[in-house]
């Protein structure tokens, strides 16, 4: 059977949430070309179809979408949308 937290536990608990930034505060800087790209993949957009219109290889935009995933903390396109709309980028 697991010890109840004590009173003074609990309060600990919450200042540190407290001083921990919400993630709706927390602003994800993107480059121009990021900002790009995510806006195509908000309209769903292939690597090779953006690749196109953006005169880019489609392993250049597949690093752009690689490095939008990783500063979003995301593993989806979907995920990624989402996430940058709570941003407000999109």
């Amino acid at each position: 059977m697991a010890a109840q937290p004590t009173m003074r536990q609990d309060k600990n608990l919450n200042n540190l949430q407290a001083a921990l930034p919400s993630p709706a505060t927390c602003m994800i800087t993107v480059t121009r070309r990021e900002q790009e790209i995510l806006s195509l993949v908000a309209e769903g957009r292939t690597s090779k179809a953006m690749a196109l219109l953006l005169g880019l290889s489609a392993r250049t935009i597949e690093r752009h979408r690689a490095n939008l995933l990783k500063k979003f903390s995301q593993k989806n396109s979907v995920s990624l949308i989402r996430s940058a709309m709570r941003q407000g980028l999109l």
